[in-house]
């Protein structure tokens, strides 16, 4: 498989996830944190979420391709909105 085609699908789950996070956060407000693994056709998405107050939500996702390529990131949410207001993308060492 192309590298091209496996960076859309790792890019993709990435999407699918960050989507999931934020539905997660909307139908759980009163959760502090939480965390686990959603898995999707192309790969799948390692997460954890925590409140940092009443109005932020940090999360981290790391997203799997099934062909092996990685991508990670950490975000902020602000809550009830769900609108993201930081975005770093994690680099392996």
């Amino acid at each position: 498989m192309a590298y091209e085609q496996q960076s859309r699908e790792v890019d993709a789950v990435m999407q699918m996830a960050v989507f999931d996070v934020k539905n997660q956060i909307a139908a759980f407000p009163d959760l502090q944190r939480d965390e686990g693994v959603f898995v999707y056709p192309v790969g799948k998405a390692n997460y954890t979420w925590e409140k940092i107050d009443e109005m932020k939500i940090k999360a981290l996702i790391t997203a799997h391709s099934d062909e092996g390529i990685r991508y990670s990131a950490t975000f902020v949410v602000l809550f009830p909105s769900l609108d993201i207001i930081e975005w770093t993308e994690n680099h392996s060492p």
